[in-house]
């Protein structure tokens, strides 16, 4: 099979937002926000609580508030059973109490209509209360802390607080619910103030008659308690295999459980086993090895599928161990991607690539005996990795025989991704019926990562067939930000064809929700200005509306003392759009091919605008779209993606043109502004040169005779000028410059 080698995808990141990156614009294929540098193609899960369990913490309130309600019968609403027992303080519980038991105690109008307590006006239920107030109390010594804070706990409180629950437990608790939860209190209370063998006494005194009474997950609760002080108490083996037993069995205290979870040597892990008393133990401890990060997950497939085959988790540990396959073999980076060099092969010296026939046999084997509990999972896992393997043909085959077979949604939906998965890696051309039928199956699909595998896919074919605008946009490149004139115009001529394929008119749908084929010429005509093709630039700029040229905010022939401040003023701001700008410098060009009075003034214009162009001027964004302080980095490096304009030489000439010219004509103001003007663009040239590099930002001045040309003749020939005496009293460089000897 001839699998594809997919484009390698540049992504171009800066640190300020003045220029945004490449994928912001509205001219690519929108990415993701979780961004990756992998693909993840085998999904066919609605086992998160398993497999994202560490983003779901707030599982525990959850599991408290619903088993309250099944305590109160489901008739409070759930929202007043969560202030209660959340939100409330243990002051308010005393107010709910006598409230509840006498009719009396000042309660806010909020309190009054909250539907439980209403539920306990009905019934009295003052345990309840009773117990809520406690629990309130607990928390406040229990608290919650910051990872790098110590608690602070007032430690004979919290010692009182467990006898007290303990005692509690016998006289304010008639039904199992609330024995639970006050043996729970009390332990956590005897944890956290130190006594842990009393805790663990407890759990077994109190909880354990309990276990097979009840379904609350409070139970588990008190054992991670029970387990945390057995860690404590040196007993680590018991300590995991208990973490073990709760993660496998209560979601609310998966998080807890996994970090709490410290094997560090064999004998530790030896231990633990030896508390196992059913396959499905066994199986739990070595579910909670295979999370650590460093874990052989298919050694601890292998262990469990030798004792306990039908393993409810089984196949989460093959869908784990498939993510970190496509993490090694799938990267978006095509030098590392083995699937898409087809470097799968037995031999590949790839660490991956042996991973993958190792699990490739062991899946295998599972889907031949059949006695896995998840099969379905585990035969659509053997096509996908025969497809990763390089073997599509066998892998497309296997998945439709499953797909003859299961009636599970879900599955199905899989199958189809996996199976449009290897039709996009052996896509050997981007024609109509790929741009139509596949690009449509794979939208429909609506598999995230099997649409980014589709857009790189596209991306390397049309480059390679140059069709360099397609290619660009399916890669997530920016037209605006790094544009070509091929690339530009193969867009400019899809825009008016009249029959599409699929492909092509969703492209054009994100280049412009108005007019496709203008806001294409006028980044092409902003390229050509950019470039000083003024007069191509113009006769492209008159073929787009008015409202779709570039506007400019700040006036491009101000300029000022200061080295930055090239815009005092508001005097011109928002007086020129693109085309107009264009027209006007095409015009003072043409004004100083012959002599005339104001030839200085149209000298100096035109310097004062090829400056404000630049990198250092106020309308870069006449040629440019995006800005950053970050770019002066790519005057160090110049590379033809680069679209920041550094270039003050220019600018320089036309100054250097109007300070003769004024000089000739008597105007000695206007020649001390010009050549001012043109000591800045010396400057800059100093600033951007490759020497300076390592210290941009920190770069000491310079009076070097070859660097300060300007500032010379400024001192000879125009003393005399009262613009000379400005520049003096507000420029330091100038002022130290004169002073020197």
């Amino acid at each position: 099979m001839k699998l594809l080698k997919l484009s390698v995808l540049v992504l171009l990141t800066v640190a300020f937002s003045v220029r945004p990156t490449k994928i912001a614009e509205s001219t690519c294929m929108s990415m993701p926000e979780d961004w990756h540098d992998s693909y993840h193609i085998f999904t066919p899960i609605s086992f998160s609580e398993l497999t994202d369990f560490w983003k779901k913490p707030e599982q525990s309130e959850e599991a408290n508030l619903n088993d309250w309600l099944a305590y109160l019968n489901n008739k409070p609403k759930l929202d007043d059973v969560r202030q209660i027992v959340y939100k409330v303080s243990a002051n308010d519980m005393q107010a709910i109490r006598g409230y509840v038991s006498a009719g009396k105690g000042n309660l806010s109008p909020d309190l009054q209509k909250n539907s439980l307590i209403k539920y306990w006006q009905g019934n009295k239920d003052i345990e309840a209360i009773d117990y809520l107030f406690y629990a309130k109390t607990c928390e406040g010594q229990a608290g919650t802390f910051d990872d790098w804070e110590t608690p602070k706990r007032d430690m004979s409180q919290v010692k009182w607080l467990a006898d007290a629950g303990k005692k509690y437990y016998a006289e304010k608790a008639s039904n199992d619910f609330l024995k639970v939860r006050f043996a729970y209190q009390a332990i956590r209370m005897a944890h956290y103030s130190n006594q842990y063998n009393k805790a663990i006494g407890w759990y077994d005194e109190l909880v354990k008659p309990l276990e097979g009474k009840t379904n609350s997950p409070i139970v588990h609760w008190a054992l991670a308690h029970k387990a945390g002080c057995l860690m404590s108490a040196g007993k680590e083996g018991e300590a995991n295999f208990l973490f073990a037993q709760i993660f496998d069995k209560c979601p609310s205290k998966r998080v807890s459980s996994a970090l709490s979870w410290k094997v560090e040597n064999e004998t530790v892990w030896t231990n633990a086993l030896g508390f196992c008393k059913s396959p499905q133990d066994y199986g739990a401890l070595h579910f909670m090895r295979s999370l650590d990060g460093g874990a052989d997950i298919l050694a601890e497939m292998k262990n469990v599928y030798q004792k306990t085959p039908e393993y409810d988790k089984l196949h989460v540990m093959l869908l784990r161990e498939i993510n970190q396959l496509e993490n090694a073999l799938l990267k978006v980076e095509l030098k590392e991607n083995l699937l898409f060099l087809n470097q799968t092969s037995p031999s590949s010296p790839a660490e991956g690539a042996k991973k993958l026939h190792k699990l490739r046999e062991f899946v295998t084997k599972c889907v031949a005996e059949g006695k896995t509990q998840n099969k379905e999972i585990f035969a659509m896992a053997s096509g996908y990795l025969d497809f990763m393997a390089g073997n599509g043909a066998q892998g497309i085959k296997k998945l439709e025989d499953l797909a003859k077979q299961t009636k599970n949604p879900a599955y199905q939906k899989q199958i189809e991704v996996c199976k449009l998965a290897i039709q996009v890696a052996s896509l050997a051309k981007a024609d109509e019926a790929s741009e139509t039928d596949l690009f449509n199956a794979v939208i429909k699909a609506e598999h995230k990562h099997l649409t980014e595998m589709m857009w790189n896919a596209f991306a390397r074919l049309y480059d390679k067939q140059g069709e360099k605008g397609k290619a660009l946009m399916c890669s997530f490149g920016s037209l605006q930000m790094s544009p070509k004139v091929e690339a530009l115009d193969q867009l400019i001529a899809m825009t008016d064809k009249k029959k599409k394929t699929q492909m092509e008119q969703h492209l054009m749908n994100y280049l412009s929700n108005k007019n496709a084929k203008a806001y294409l010429t006028e980044i092409k005509a902003t390229l050509l200005f950019s470039q000083d093709k003024l007069k191509e630039a113009i006769a492209l700029y008159e073929q787009v509306p008015a409202d779709m040229v570039g506007k400019i905010k700040e006036n491009p022939l101000a300029f000022a003392i200061p080295h930055y401040a090239t815009y005092p003023t508001e005097e011109g701001k928002n007086k020129y759009n693109r085309l107009l700008l264009a027209q006007k410098m095409a015009n003072l060009k043409k004004m100083v091919e012959n002599p005339n009075l104001d030839q200085a003034q149209q000298y100096f214009q035109l310097g004062c605008i090829y400056y404000n162009l630049t990198f250092f001027g106020n309308s870069w964004d006449a040629i440019d779209y995006y800005r950053s302080g970050t770019d002066i980095a790519l005057a160090y490096a110049p590379n033809e993606d680069n679209f920041a304009n550094f270039d003050c030489s220019k600018a320089k000439y036309y100054f250097d043109r109007a300070m003769n010219t004024a000089l000739k004509d008597q105007n000695k103001e206007l020649g001390a502004k010009a050549a001012y003007m043109a000591a800045k663009c010396e400057q800059n040239q100093y600033y951007i040169n490759a020497k300076n590099k390592e210290v941009w930002g920190f770069i000491e001045p310079t009076y070097a005779p070859e660097h300060r040309r300007y500032f010379a003749t400024l001192k000879k020939e125009f003393a005399d000028t009262k613009y000379y005496k400005d520049i003096l009293n507000e420029c330091s460089y100038f002022n130290t410059f004169v002073k020197r000897k």
